[in-house]
């Protein structure tokens, strides 16, 4: 027969099974309660080993009214580095512990990522300019950050000139990795007024280092259109239907001007308050072009400060009835609407350029 101390009986008995699901910053503590000893219930936890010290790892204390299996996300650990753990029980007579057991991270994964884009449009007139968001995705969480930086390469059409397309900021760039796995930057597009009509492919490449020597790069395309603008006399008509005709959409019917609806009077406070193909501003007698920064008209500081001619407009404030004061209001100008098909312009109306 085998005697134990009695304190032995009345204490909780806990074993350290082995840390699964090891990174190079993350490991799953595992432990057993198998008996609870002289009591109700227990109190269980995972120690780690810094230096000749013991230290308990506060959040993973956890109560347990039965016999079970327990465990911790432990993170914030370095790559390829061994640590020393074990399990901790107690309940009202005492402490016990379970043997100690040992882990090494693995090394930090090498960085690597996917390149898409989003545009907000690719046809544009001469002298226009378009938005892409350069977006760096799937970057391994535990690779060491570094920054993704972006190069353009551009093939015109013929009789283009690929000087004709410029990109703000020049050399864009974006940093992942270190917990972070995705990140994005906007880059402008412009046309020069002299840009020739046609399609110009862009090729985007991001390369970042790779952490362990050499560089990853990544590549994507993109197809810029130069379109021409609509020519000719628009037809008459007597309803908006007849000028969205032929797969047409976005004209209106004013008088015998079909699709180019004349909104002088149509007071605005940014682009979106306009038909289609309008924007929000010129010049102002008063010398001020008024635009609105992404904020609905009544907002507080629903508009921002711009310049024309060198002045500069006041902000302006809500008031009471829910309207700005303290900036000039715009009025609706008409644009040339660009195209790449005849459908793209009113009825009588046709494309100065269609794609081949």
């Amino acid at each position: 027969m085998t005697w134990y101390p009695f304190t032995y009986i009345l204490q909780p008995i806990v074993e350290t099974n082995s840390a699964t699901e090891i990174t190079a910053t993350k490991a799953k503590l595992n432990g057993t309660l198998s008996n609870l000893g002289a009591a109700s219930a227990a109190t269980v936890w995972f120690e780690k080993k810094e230096g000749d010290n013991w230290v308990k790892i506060n959040d993973s204390e956890k109560n347990l009214p039965s016999p079970s299996t327990f465990y911790y996300p432990l993170t914030g650990l370095s790559p390829t580095t061994t640590y020393h753990f074990r399990a901790g029980a107690e309940n009202t007579h005492g402490t016990s512990y379970g043997k100690v057991l040992s882990f090494t991270t693995t090394a930090r994964p090498e960085f690597n990522f996917t390149l898409r884009y989003e545009s907000t449009g690719n046809l544009i007139p001469p002298g226009g300019n378009t938005d892409l968001r350069l977006i760096v995705e799937n970057v391994p969480d535990e690779a060491e950050r570094q920054t993704v930086n972006f190069s353009f390469s551009v093939q015109p059409p013929e009789n283009g000139n690929a000087n004709d397309i410029t990109f703000n900021p020049t050399q864009p760039s974006c940093s992942a990795g270190g917990g972070q796995t995705s990140c994005n930057v906007t880059v402008t597009i412009f046309a020069s007024g002299n840009a020739a009509v046609g399609d110009y492919q862009i090729t985007i490449t991001g390369t970042a280092p790779k952490g362990k020597g050499g560089s990853v790069s990544k590549t994507t395309r993109y197809t810029l259109t130069v379109g021409g603008v609509c020519q000719g006399t628009a037809a008459s008509c007597s309803s908006d239907e007849e000028c969205n005709e032929g797969g047409r959409s976005g004209f209106t019917c004013e008088g015998e001007v079909p699709g180019q609806c004349r909104c002088s009077n149509d007071t605005c406070f940014r682009d979106d308050d306009c038909p289609q193909d309008f924007y929000c501003g010129d010049c102002l007698p008063n010398g001020l072009k008024w635009t609105c920064s992404n904020q609905e008209p009544g907002a507080a500081s629903c508009c921002s400060s711009s310049t024309c001619n060198g002045q500069t407009v006041l902000q302006c404030v809500k008031t009471q009835n829910n309207a700005c004061e303290g900036a000039t209001m715009g009025v609706c100008e008409s644009v040339p609407d660009v195209c790449d098909e005849d459908e793209d312009c009113p009825p009588n109306m046709t494309c100065s350029w269609v794609r081949p």
